[in-house]
């Protein structure tokens, strides 16, 4: 066992936490090597962790070795994991499943492969019934379906075989043409199963009648993904990024809304491939703060019920620890500054006008200078066609003011610096 000194993200996107129902699941860059750890909190507040897995694979983000989708299938004291490992654009799931009642320590995981379980890229719990997507298995029993099907256990076990369990079964998905297509997550969302992946996006429909259950499917239109990890939510709202770098959310009732955002992604991934092609952007959820985290090597926003703003830590993952306090390893991306803008104004009223003084009122805790506000005015001319800036004014007394702008049209904005500090 080690204490855990840091919640850094050394290099992205590892270290990494998954935060379940009983289990804190830890992904660890060890000397460009995977370890994969479970931890928990003792009462002296100090984070403990024990190696299940210890130098699986190579991480190298600049040699292209990094995971492209971490999935936890989470079944209380039983949990199915895949590592999806990206080596020059090769994807190799990792996959291993907890032995109930091990401690943690060496003996605690198995490997998945097997007859009555193939390997998989993404994971999800379903009311008690396993649901597997991108199946990659060189075992007989599944080398029929690929990586473009899902296939689901028996109710209430660990059996994915329908020969062997009758509530078992399979499907494939529409854009499986050709042994291209993908499946990169499946995730409960309401009374059924997201299925996205390179080709589209589907949703699976548990029925039963008679003696017979199983899933049937449901093709939606629009684009899929890419990553496992650029989607994220829980059983009542959702949220992913597509194939094109649009931001979408879904809720409960399969109702897709899309939201945009594609400059800020693709700058996002400009960044990230900069550093390796494919270095991914992840997408996590706070489901008790409703907010979700959209993350990068150099960069993050967080997406509230009223908008997108930027922060200046990225995370590889939040969650709440048991529920309680709002954990994960961060990245600090250096920007510290917060601006506010509001709409443009003209006043009702056409033509060129002036603005005398413009006053902001801020209740923010000054460290003895207004040099840390600053306000900025941007305006047009009476036609609309020239934009003017005032540029950045800070305010001695702490309340910044602008003052005689001239214009058509004017949108003010208020700059706050070093708001980590």
């Amino acid at each position: 066992m080690a204490s855990i000194l840091s919640w850094n993200v050394d290099l992205w996107p590892l270290s990494l936490a998954k935060f379940l129902d009983y289990y804190t699941i830890i992904f660890r860059n060890n000397a460009n090597k995977l370890d994969i750890l479970e931890a928990y909190c003792g009462t002296n507040d100090i984070w403990v962790a024990t190696a299940n897995e210890s130098t699986i694979v190579d991480f190298d983000p600049v040699a292209d070795k990094f995971p492209v989708n971490i999935d936890i299938a989470d079944f209380g004291w039983f949990y199915a994991l895949t590592y999806v490992n990206s080596a020059s654009t090769v994807w190799t799931p990792i996959c291993y499943q907890r032995v109930p009642g091990e401690s943690s320590g060496a003996s605690a995981l198995t490997a998945i492969a097997s007859a009555a379980v193939p390997d998989f890229l993404t994971c999800c719990n379903f009311k008690g019934q396993g649901i597997l997507g991108g199946i990659v298995s060189t075992n007989a029993s599944w080398t029929q379906l690929g990586s473009a099907s899902v296939c689901w256990s028996g109710i209430g076990n660990w059996e994915f075989r329908p020969a062997t369990n009758k509530t078992a079964g399979y499907l494939k998905m529409p854009w499986s043409d050709w042994d291209e297509g993908v499946v990169n997550k499946v995730a409960h969302l309401g009374k059924g199963v997201l299925v996205l992946g390179n080709g589209g996006r589907a949703g699976l429909q548990p029925f039963s009648q008679g003696q017979a259950t199983g899933f049937g499917m449901k093709p939606f239109s629009g684009a899929g993904i890419t990553k496992g990890f650029h989607h994220a939510g829980d059983e009542d709202i959702q949220c992913f990024i597509d194939t094109n770098n649009e931001l979408w959310v879904v809720d409960g009732g399969f109702k897709f809304q899309k939201l945009g955002y594609k400059e800020w992604i693709d700058a996002m991934q400009v960044e990230n491939d900069a550093v390796s092609a494919g270095l991914p952007i992840i997408v996590s959820h706070s489901p008790k703060d409703k907010r979700f985290y959209i993350c990068g090597n150099n960069s993050s926003y967080v997406l509230t019920e009223f908008g997108l703003y930027s922060t200046h830590q990225s995370t590889s993952n939040i969650g709440r620890y048991r529920g309680g306090v709002l954990t994960g390893f961060v990245k600090d991306v250096g920007d510290y500054q917060a601006r506010v803008a509001v709409d443009d104004k003209d006043f009702r009223v056409r033509g060129l006008k002036t603005i005398d003084v413009v006053e902001y009122a801020v209740d923010y805790p000054s460290r003895g200078s207004g040099a840390e506000l600053a306000a900025q005015n941007c305006c047009t001319d009476e036609n609309n066609d020239v934009d003017v800036t005032t540029g950045w004014t800070a305010g001695g007394d702490g309340s910044p003011s602008i003052y005689s702008v001239a214009s058509g049209v004017t949108g003010n904005r208020l700059k706050i610096q070093d708001v980590a500090t």
